[in-house]
C-alpha cells in the first residue's frame, strides 16, 4: 500500500475517532457524511450555497466539522444534485468520491480476502453513513445484493439507486482488478430511470422489481481480492465496532410497533392488544409511548396500511380484493373508503395508473 494510502487510513481514523466523542449529539437517525459538507458538494462541482438552500438544510451543516444528515435531508440534497448536474454526472461523481477519498467502508471492503467478505464488510460498515441496510442472500447458484432503505424504495432517487448499487461493482473492480458484472439488477423505480445511465453504470439493464438489488453468478464472489490487507482491514474493524453501536439509530416506539405489525402481517391481525403480546408490554404502556412520541397506535396502523397498500398494488401487483385481506380489512367496502382518503382514487384506479 502506498504512503498516501496510509496517510488517508490514519486520517481516517482520527475522523472517526472525533466522530465518534461527538456521537451523543447527533439526533437520532442522522447520519456522518465524513468530510466537511463543503468538500462533499466540491467533488460534485455545485454551489454549497445553493444547495444548502434548494435543499433546505439549516445553514449551520456548512461550518460543521463532523456534519451529518437524516433520510429527508439527504434524499433532498440528491434531488437538489440532480436537478443542477443531472443524474449521470451525480453518480459519476459519487463513484469517483467514494473510490478516491477512500471512504472507510469502501476501504473496509477491498481489504478484505474476497469479494463475499468485502461485499459483507460493506454492509456492516455502510450503516454507519447511510440509511439503509445492505444484506446477501445466495441459493448456491445465485447471490442477491439487496439495499434496504429507511424510506419507501419508490421514493430513493435515481442517482442514490444507481450510485448505491453501482459501489458493489466498483468493490468487485478495485479489489479483484478485474471487471466483474451482476447478471440482473432490480429497483422498484427503474422506469424513472434513464436505462443508458442504468447500463453506464452497472453494466446490465435496470429492471422493475419490488425490491433494490443485484444478482450476482455466485461463483463470482468468490474472487480474491489483490488489495487484501489484513492491517487496514483490523485497524478499520476496531474502530467501526467501537462506534458502530454508539451511531446507529435507537429504534424508536412507533418503528418497534410496525416490526410487530410486520410479524403479525401473515395473521392479518392489527389490534392493539395482539401487538402488545408481540412486543411483551401492555396496551397502555404502548399508547403512553406512541403518545410521547406524537403519534397513537391508530396513526402508526394506518400509515402502516397506506405504506403496504401501495406497494402491493403498484410493484406487487395483487389486486383490490387479494390487498383488503393481506391488510386485515373485514369489509372490501372499509377498505376502499380508506384507500380514497390516502389517494383520492379507489384501488382499481390507482392499481391501473402505476402498471
Amino acid at each position: 500500500m502506498a504512503d498516501g494510502d496510509c496517510d488517508k487510513i490514519l486520517d481516517m481514523v482520527v475522523s472517526v475517532t472525533k466522530q465518534r466523542r461527538s456521537a451523543a449529539r447527533f439526533p437520532r437517525k442522522r447520519f456522518p457524511i465524513y468530510t466537511r459538507f463543503q468538500n462533499a458538494m466540491d467533488a460534485f462541482g455545485v454551489s454549497t450555497e445553493k444547495v444548502v438552500a434548494d435543499a433546505r438544510l439549516s445553514p449551520g451543516i456548512v461550518e460543521e466539522e463532523h456534519p451529518s444528515v437524516d433520510t429527508d435531508e439527504l434524499l433532498r440534497i440528491y434531488s437538489t444534485l440532480e436537478a443542477m448536474i443531472g443524474v449521470d454526472a451525480v453518480v459519476s461523481a459519487l463513484r469517483g468520491f467514494c473510490e478516491n477519498a477512500l471512504m472507510p467502508p469502501f476501504l473496509a471492503a477491498i481489504s478484505c480476502p474476497d469479494l463475499r467478505s468485502g461485499i459483507c464488510r460493506y454492509a456492516e460498515c455502510k450503516r454507519l453513513c447511510g440509511p439503509m441496510e445492505i444484506s446477501l442472500q445466495s441459493d448456491g447458484e445465485t447471490a442477491a445484493v439487496a439495499f434496504d432503505w429507511l424510506a419507501p424504495l419508490e421514493n430513493v432517487n435515481p442517482s442514490l439507486v444507481i450510485g448505491c448499487t453501482a459501489a458493489i461493482v466498483d468493490i468487485a473492480e478495485r479489489g479483484s482488478g478485474r471487471r466483474i458484472l451482476p447478471v440482473r439488477a432490480e429497483a422498484p423505480n427503474a422506469a424513472d430511470i434513464p436505462a443508458h445511465i442504468a447500463e453506464k453504470h452497472l453494466g446490465v439493464p435496470l429492471e422493475r422489481g419490488t425490491a433494490m438489488r443485484l444478482l450476482f453468478n455466485d461463483r463470482d464472489l468468490d474472487a480474491p481480492f489483490n488489495t487484501h490487507n489484513p492491517f487496514t482491514l483490523k485497524l478499520l474493524d476496531r474502530f467501526f465496532a467501537e462506534a458502530l453501536p454508539e451511531l446507529l439509530p435507537a429504534a424508536s416506539h412507533s418503528e418497534a410497533v410496525r416490526e410487530s405489525l410486520k410479524r403479525l402481517l401473515p395473521s392479518g391481525i392489527f389490534e392493539l392488544p395482539a401487538v402488545a403480546r408481540d412486543l411483551g408490554t401492555s396496551p397502555r404502556q404502548i399508547q403512553r409511548e406512541l403518545a410521547a412520541e406524537g403519534t397513537s397506535f391508530k396513526e402508526v396502523v394506518r400509515e402502516f396500511r397506506r405504506e403496504l397498500a401501495l406497494h402491493y398494488l403498484a410493484l406487487a401487483r395483487y389486486s383490490p380484493k387479494e390487498v383488503t385481506l393481506l391488510l386485515g380489512y373485514s369489509d372490501p367496502a372499509a377498505f376502499h373508503r380508506a384507500f380514497r382518503r390516502w389517494t383520492g382514487e379507489t384501488p382499481a384506479q390507482y392499481a391501473s395508473r402505476k402498471r
